[in-house]
């Protein structure tokens, strides 16, 4: 195997050519055989994220993008596009998913849900409850909006 020129400009695909029986499963996605161990199957997956960073994960024996850069004889830093700006800037987070507000309001859903019970069985529910709803209500809405404002 011929060792790579470091210097040479990057490209993600220079990694996916090392490896055999690459299977594409979607845009930017690949299993293959893992250089690491002996594998028989494809265990190795391969992730090329939108920015050019190469992600890599051995199922079988656990190895790591550098332990798959070894075992290849190339440079880890293969797996990371060239900058013409080396320096790190602090990028904007993307913020919460919906999975993830709604997974913070289970408990305020399972209040409105009990109360909801009670007020069917004709129950009255004491002030401490109706100033909690209101502070339910409250976060719901405002959960509402920032995913409004997200999209």
């Amino acid at each position: 195997m011929n060792a790579p020129n470091l210097e040479t400009s990057y490209q993600s695909n220079d990694i996916i050519p090392r490896l055999h029986k690459v299977k594409r499963l979607s845009e930017g996605r690949y299993i293959a055989i893992c250089p690491c161990h002996e594998d028989t199957r494809p265990s190795l997956a391969i992730t090329i994220k939108p920015d050019g960073v190469v992600l890599m994960k051995c199922f079988a024996c656990g190895a790591d993008g550098l332990q798959v850069c070894e075992s290849l004889g190339i440079n880890p830093a293969s797996l990371f596009p060239h900058s013409d700006n080396p320096k790190y800037e602090k990028q904007p987070r993307l913020g919460f998913s919906s999975w993830q507000l709604l997974h913070s309001l289970e408990k305020d859903m399972l209040v409105v849900l009990i109360s909801a019970k009670m007020l069917v069985r004709g129950e009255a529910l004491p002030e401490s409850d109706i100033n909690y709803l209101s502070e339910v209500v409250m976060r719901i809405n405002e959960a509402l909006q920032y995913l409004e404002g997200a999209r």
